[in-house]
């Protein structure tokens, strides 16, 4: 079993303890706030994240989104090969600590947006990075 203590990097940053699929509880860094020193200063690639989670279409989407940014959040803080990552973040299937892992993983995603998610209507159109990709691969009618 893969130790938290022992795989963290040398500029880990404090945050909020979530307990991952092995049992333990891991670190992910909080968002920056004003006027706070402390707080978790990303490089390029956290913003286009928060996008991605503000912008999903759905809720599976939104989870997906929501991984990714726990993946990136994680590999923050610790060193991880793809194998541990898989181990932390595998919960069985139905399982109480698999809903509780997304409930925290969803208001930790709200932090570092800065503000809760807006739940889609039903029947809205959506308008999320998914669909404008999805987009560019149907054909279009001049192509048919």
């Amino acid at each position: 079993m893969v130790d938290e203590l022992s795989r963290r990097r040398h500029n880990f940053q404090p945050g909020r303890k979530l307990r991952l699929a092995n049992g333990q509880l891991w670190v992910f860094p909080t968002p920056r706030v004003p006027g706070d020193p402390t707080g978790f200063q990303a490089d390029a690639e956290y913003r286009p994240l928060l996008d991605s989670v503000r912008e999903a279409d759905s809720d599976a989407e939104r989870a997906l989104a929501e991984l990714a940014l726990a993946v990136f959040l994680l590999s923050w803080n610790y060193d991880l090969s793809p194998s541990e990552y898989q181990e932390l973040l595998s919960f069985p299937a139905g399982s109480p600590a698999v809903e509780e892992w997304r409930g925290n993983m969803s208001e930790l995603a709200c932090a570092h947006i800065g503000g809760p998610l807006l739940a889609k209507e039903p029947g809205m159109a959506y308008q999320g990075w998914f669909s404008r990709l999805l987009a560019r691969f149907r054909p279009s009618p001049t192509d048919q």
